[in-house]
């Protein structure tokens, strides 16, 4: 049996290990038609900061959960519950993560698994193995090890992802150009994402493979990049584009034994400059 520990949460735990004395008890009393209303309040609060984000959810839900009913996407809903911001608004500082939450509560679409989320996720990726069109790249829970790959820990998870339609897209416009960016911070888990991506004929970019890891190095890269590999032989790329490092270089031109012009994207190159510009120029 695998010992998970249980991660804690990015945005922190809303668990203080005391108790709070704050209360407000609100009671009513009706008396020959008149009704009064009695509150008792204590105002303070003790053993942890005032932090709305902290806060339950409670009339909100049923209005969220009308529009994940309607099968409007996350990132709508999200944008729409920051229209009218407000600082002690809860409603306004809502995550995916509640979005989630909600879904759950609400039983809506898809059903979860388990509520524990690694056991979740690993009975998801065994369900989606089994299909016609597995969607899989590679799975290594926490616990585990690959055998083929030392330099992989127990400690280490990667979940990589890329189904046909994907695959597709890849072997069509994989040899123009390839883009590779990684996101992080983004879960409680501190998971990082990572997207392959290329562009068509109109230069809109188009997602062809996606890893999740605890990770991302050149030596957590290359099983990914193998499993790709597996799929589409012989893929090269006149052009590979990615965030500031050489850790997707190192990795690609390893397992596809390729050697393709390195180019950074945008953002990088302007950080850069704007760092050079202000190290040099003086105040």
């Amino acid at each position: 049996m695998v010992n998970r520990n249980r991660h804690l949460k990015a945005s922190g735990s809303i668990k203080c290990g005391s108790t709070c004395p704050a209360i407000m008890k609100v009671t009513t009393e009706t008396v020959d038609e008149i009704t009064e209303i009695h509150v008792q309040y204590q105002s303070v609060h003790i053993g942890h900061e005032l932090e709305v984000g902290k806060l339950p959810l409670s009339k909100e839900k049923t209005n969220l959960a009308a529009s994940l009913t309607l099968g409007i996407p996350f990132i709508k809903i999200l944008d729409e519950t920051r229209q009218n911001f407000h600082a002690t608004n809860r409603v306004s500082l809502t995550t995916r993560k509640d979005l989630h939450n909600i879904r759950r509560e609400f039983e809506i679409g898809e059903h979860v698994l388990h509520a524990d989320d690694s056991t979740s996720v690993d009975l998801l990726v065994k369900k989606m193995s089994k299909e016609n069109e597995n969607p899989i790249l590679i799975y290594k829970p926490g616990g585990e090890t690959l055998s083929d790959f030392p330099a992989i820990t127990e400690k280490d998870f990667l979940l990589g992802m890329m189904n046909n339609a994907q695959e597709k897209l890849f072997e069509c416009y994989g040899k123009t150009c390839v883009m590779i960016e990684s996101t992080h911070g983004t879960n409680q888990y501190s998971f990082e994402l990572l997207t392959v991506m290329v562009h068509d004929e109109n230069h809109e970019g188009l997602p062809a493979a996606a890893l999740f890891s605890s990770r991302m190095t050149c030596e957590v890269l290359l099983p990914f990049f193998e499993a790709i590999k597996q799929r589409l032989p012989n893929m090269t790329t006149n052009i590979l584009m990615t965030d500031d490092t050489t850790s997707f270089l190192n990795a690609w031109e390893k397992v596809f034994q390729d050697n393709p012009r390195h180019l950074l994207c945008s953002w990088h190159i302007n950080k850069n400059w704007n760092a050079n510009i202000q190290s040099k120029i003086k105040k």
